[in-house]
């Protein structure tokens, strides 16, 4: 269900996309009850099959490490 719109500065332009209400996320070992998501088709030359917000980094305390390419401290 569709709770709000969401204005979203995208490499190629300026969107607006439906944030729907989810009744549960997980990933990365944790989980979000009644978690939102904003709903956007993203590109199909690129490998990737969603994108998490910082709002579900944030949760789930995760360490970007950049030099390692690697996402840690999240379970």
């Amino acid at each position: 269900m569709q709770v709000a719109l969401e204005a979203i500065l995208t490499a190629d332009r300026p969107i607006v996309a439906p944030v729907v209400a989810t009744a549960w996320l997980s990933c990365l070992g944790k989980r979000g009850e009644s978690f939102p998501v904003v709903v956007c088709e993203l590109p199909k030359n690129v490998l990737l099959e969603g994108l998490l917000g910082m709002d579900f980094l944030k949760i789930c305390n995760a360490v970007i490490d950049a030099n390692q390419a690697e996402i840690t401290g999240v379970v």
